[in-house]
């Protein structure tokens, strides 16, 4: 099923100061989706690595055949034209494999595309981006801080559809600079709290994902994985992704028997 939204546009988003579309109504068609996507391997990649987006396709369409369930693209040289062009043609690719496709940061473009969209706390506010995705479109949203998290409080259920927990263990990919990390006992005080979906990212690594499956349920409608570097520079995704699923598969089955 497919919806069509026709959305005014101005030619500065006044959230970020970037340029976007000119003024006038501009129509977007997306597939609908009334069921939670699966955010248990969430795959978080960086464009400006590949060489081209042959490379940067084929890394991802491997990563997916070895387990990913979810991509999102994060670009920072901010061509928007070549990013539109680039979530197009995996969007294409990603939608038979049933593998939902979210943008970082570029509402406008996640609009465009017909796909979801991930969100930090100094981009456009979530409420806003709900209005013009409309109520099928995934909306995730970045907590860095407990005052982060104590605000999503006073969000509406349907405006944000997970969060994602950043940085768990601390990342040279994600946020080289960034020093603040939830750790183990910090995700657990998250989950206490939120009933939203979780998804921690930062520094996870083989070694660490059980750990972190004892405190989140990790399944098709529950709580996810994303994972930066250990998928991204590897020379092989699939075999990468193929052994994180398994250990995420035991480290589940684990919980459950402990939790008996």
């Amino acid at each position: 099923m497919f919806i069509s939204r026709c959305l005014p546009y101005s030619p500065i988003n006044r959230y970020s100061d970037r340029v976007v579309q000119p003024y006038g109504m501009r129509c977007f068609s997306y597939e609908a989706s009334r069921s939670p996507i699966d955010l248990s391997l969430y795959l978080v990649t960086h464009r400006q690595s590949a060489a081209n987006d042959e490379i940067f396709i084929s890394k991802v369409l491997s990563a997916v055949q070895g387990g990913v369930t979810c991509v999102q693209i994060r670009d920072h040289k901010e061509d928007l034209g070549a990013l539109t062009r680039t979530a197009k043609k995996l969007k294409a690719l990603l939608t038979p494999l049933k593998v939902p496709l979210i943008i970082n940061n570029y509402v406008e473009i996640a609009a465009e595309v017909g796909v979801g969209v991930h969100l930090g706390q100094k981009d456009m506010p979530v409420s806003i981006a709900r209005k013009i995705l409309g109520p099928q479109a995934t909306i995730g949203l970045s907590v860095d801080t407990w005052e982060d998290v104590i605000a999503t409080q006073n969000l509406e259920d349907d405006d944000v559809n997970y969060l994602g927990v950043s940085q768990l263990f601390g990342s040279v990919t994600t946020k080289p600079d960034y020093t603040r990390t939830w750790g183990i006992e910090g995700l657990k005080k998250v989950r206490d709290l939120s009933k939203r979906r979780l998804v921690p990212i930062g520094g996870i690594n083989p070694s660490n994902i059980p750990s972190i499956c004892k405190i989140l349920k990790i399944s098709p409608k529950g709580d996810g994985i994303a994972m930066v570097g250990e998928l991204w520079r590897a020379d092989h995704p699939y075999a990468v992704a193929k052994k994180i699923r398994a250990i995420m598969q035991q480290a589940s089955q684990q919980s459950e028997v402990d939790h008996v």
